[in-house]
């Protein structure tokens, strides 16, 4: 029987540490992928954010009513939502032109948000 080094035990166990760290960094990676596809996309922060402001752009451009004054500060604050959700929209149009349940929530909001379509 042929008695090992421990240089030479310390290299074997090295090398199985080695071969393994490739299959556990693919095995997290398809782990994360796996996750990112199953998981919806109007989860996602930027549809949210893109919903509220879409939201708010909706609802202040019905209510310009009141004083000069009023009209003035609702009508600033409508185009600064109004014009947020826009950019939004068309951002993600494109980016989730293949995901129809996306779709569909952004168009809801086409009347407000591109009258035009």
């Amino acid at each position: 029987m042929k008695k090992t080094t421990f240089s030479e035990h310390n290299s074997k166990n090295t090398t199985i540490l080695n071969s393994n760290i490739p299959r556990m960094i693919l095995q997290s990676f398809i782990i994360l992928i796996s996750s990112k596809v199953n998981s919806s996309n109007l989860e996602s922060n930027e549809i949210k954010i893109f919903f509220e402001n879409a939201q708010i752009c909706e609802h202040l451009s019905g209510e310009v009513s009141g004083g000069h004054k009023a009209k003035a500060i609702d009508i600033k604050n409508a185009n600064k939502y109004c014009g947020t959700a826009k950019r939004q929209r068309k951002k993600l149009l494109e980016k989730y032109k293949n995901d129809g349940e996306v779709i569909k929530v952004i168009r809801e909001f086409d009347e407000t948000l591109d009258p035009k379509h």
